[in-house]
């Protein structure tokens, strides 16, 4: 016999309760039974997540001011909306009609203190009901909430841009632009910045995909730094060849900011090049195997002389001058024909820097290397956590949804980081250890109890993980401090391991 309860009109699943049913499965006669009336979840360690915001205010405060309203009495509750997106980025997905996959939760629902998680065409019709400016204003205070105690110390900003290419039709913005893997596809350009070495993005602009020059994401950059306080303002500015422009190094230079480019292949830069082949005694080691020296150049495009680290490597690849038949070794050594000089310059790959550093060659050309972690940024956001995603035919939602990503990322990073302080933990790695568990709810004697369990070989250091964070967090409430403290005493916890780092390099080392 089959007992089902009907579906309320809630829109939430019915309780359903069967018999045993015999089935011949690979192992055998096996009796399944459906039992739907204890509530369960995939997603069950979310708990411990809701304490991480419930204590850093960082929930709270994002909900108090959402530019998020509905007039009708059966509308559904802004906050249900808006947690409804939350969970759905954190879950991973990439588009609305993922939400499916959450939708019905009843336990992820109690826990956050929802009447029900929502739809995809709910939460997308909540979306388009904010205004653009207001919502990105409202995100924009929040992300400044939340990394605003990471710039107390040191730190360098990483600004970078990347391609989303878009296939559906008549996406408002759209453009053909720089689109390296599907050339001729409309695309949109996504300008963004972080800190340096820490994964947290300090915002996201999105704009048309022929807009993909670092120049047009000036104005808006300048614009987040003139916002800073001064005791908050970056030790370094770093970018590639997109942001090496004279209008870029004369807006740092105007605020006194240090910066680092990589200077695009000119013709002038190329002749640079050349010069510089005349004498070995001007290089010195860049680390890795480079080698460089510091040098001085006025391009057509710039107003004054700037400094520019020369950079070059040997080249494996490809056959060297002396391979080259019919030439004398007087010719190979004067470098008389343009033709074997472009020969010569093969057998080394060049870069060139310019910058306003007072370092050595080596410590500028090992910061511009560290500059390669910000592609990973790139990489995890777009592939791990749906930046890019949630797109529809108007660019508003789009902008909206991409600053709602990356915040909802900054959470989740900094959380990660209570459990892992030595390094960044991916969400491909850090949801399965973090979040997936099967959870179920069990209402008893007026308390409620969540029993998780997970088949995760790490399971005994995700349970003593977890427990440590858990207990922290609760010192932090049993003092009663204000929620801009306690979340700055959590920053400090999270980001432990930098502060370490700082002062192992402060001490001298005993020889």
């Amino acid at each position: 016999m089959t007992s089902i309860t009907p579906t309320s009109k809630s829109g939430l699943p019915a309780k359903i309760q069967t018999a045993p049913v015999k089935v011949q499965a690979s192992c055998g006669v096996t009796q399944v039974q459906w039992d739907n009336d204890q509530a369960c979840t995939p997603i069950g360690q979310l708990v411990f997540f809701t304490q991480f915001l419930e204590c850093s205010g960082l929930l709270e405060n994002w909900l108090l001011e959402a530019p998020l309203f509905y007039k009708s009495n059966n509308a559904p509750q802004p906050r249900d909306i808006l947690c409804t997106m939350m969970l759905s980025i954190l879950a991973g997905h990439n588009r609305f009609c993922n939400m499916e996959q959450i939708y019905g939760d009843t336990v992820s629902a109690q826990v956050l203190k929802l009447k029900k998680i929502y739809s995809d065409d709910s939460t997308r019709r909540g979306i388009k009901r904010m205004d653009e400016k207001a919502a990105l204003k409202w995100l924009e205070d929040n992300q400044r909430y939340c990394w605003g105690p990471m710039l107390t110390r040191s730190w360098i900003l990483d600004i970078d841009s990347t391609v989303k290419p878009v296939f559906g039709r008549q996406q408002e913005g759209a453009a053909i632009g720089y689109n390296p893997v599907r050339p001729g596809r409309p695309s949109y350009s996504y300008h963004s910045y972080f800190i340096a070495n820490t994964r947290i993005s300090l915002g996201v602009e999105v704009r048309p995909g022929n807009e993909h020059a670092g120049s047009f994401a000036l104005p808006r950059l300048f614009q987040f730094i003139d916002q800073l306080d001064a005791s908050q303002l970056p030790y370094l500015i770093r970018g590639d060849v997109s942001y090496g422009s004279d209008a870029m190094m004369k807006a740092c230079e105007e605020r006194s900011l240090k910066y680092l480019f990589k200077l695009k292949m000119s013709a002038k830069i190329k002749e640079l090049i050349q010069c510089s082949q005349s004498s070995d005694t001007l290089w010195e080691d860049a680390g890795q195997g480079w080698k460089g020296y510091k040098t001085k150049i006025r391009l057509s495009t710039w107003e004054e002389e700037r400094a520019v680290v020369i950079q070059r490597r040997q080249r494996k690849a490809k056959a060297s001058i002396n391979k080259k038949k019919n030439i004398s070794d007087q010719e190979k050594e004067q470098f008389l024909f343009p033709e074997i000089m472009e020969e010569s310059l093969q057998e080394w790959e060049y870069s060139v820097l310019v910058t306003n550093l007072n370092d050595s060659v080596k410590a500028i050309a090992q910061h511009y290397r560290d500059r390669g972690d910000c592609e990973n940024n790139y990489d995890e956001y777009k592939n791990q956590w749906g930046w890019g995603g949630y797109v529809t035919k108007d660019l508003r939602t789009t902008r909206i949804m991409a600053a709602m990503v990356a915040l909802v990322a900054n959470w989740w990073n900094i959380y990660t980081r209570l459990a892992i302080p030595t390094k960044h933990a991916e969400a491909i790695t850090s949801r399965p250890w973090l979040l997936e568990a099967v959870g179920r709810l069990i209402l008893t004697g007026g308390q409620r109890l969540i029993r998780l369990s997970t088949n995760n070989s790490d399971a005994q250091k995700i349970v003593e993980v977890t427990q440590k964070i858990a207990k922290f967090l609760s010192s932090l409430t049993a003092e009663q401090l204000d929620p801009k403290l306690r979340w700055a005493a959590i920053i400090k916890r999270a980001f432990i391991f930098f502060e370490l780092k700082e002062q192992a390099q402060m001490i001298p080392k005993i020889e």
